[in-house]
């Protein structure tokens, strides 16, 4: 017996909506959620990473990614100052920076 022609339309896109949609666990830059802001001003954000993997530390644009650190739960997580300078804090490392805005954003 014959298919018809709308039938086979229809299959035809739900197969491409199910090929185009997103995995699980796949994001792009534009999905990062931030964690930790500094803007530039006299508060110094000190958080905790909320949950295990990545975090990347961008510039004020969240164009240029400047460091990538693996963290677990619990671990340290924002800025403090030493001098004129911004020190971005992830666990055990920090990152001496230039007087700016820069944010975490958790990959």
């Amino acid at each position: 017996m014959p298919v018809h022609p709308l039938r086979r339309v229809a299959a035809a896109l739900l197969l491409g909506a199910a090929l185009l949609a997103p995995l699980p666990g796949c994001q792009s830059p534009a999905s990062e959620t931030p964690v930790v802001r500094y803007v530039g001003d006299d508060r110094y954000p000190m958080s905790k990473a909320t949950a295990d993997g990545d975090y990347a530390l961008y510039d004020k644009d969240e164009k240029k990614e400047l460091k990538t650190v693996t963290l677990a739960v619990g671990d340290a997580l924002g800025f403090r100052h030493e001098g004129k300078f911004v020190i971005a804090v992830a666990g055990h490392d920090e990152i001496k920076l230039a007087p700016g805005s820069y944010v975490w954003k958790r990959e």
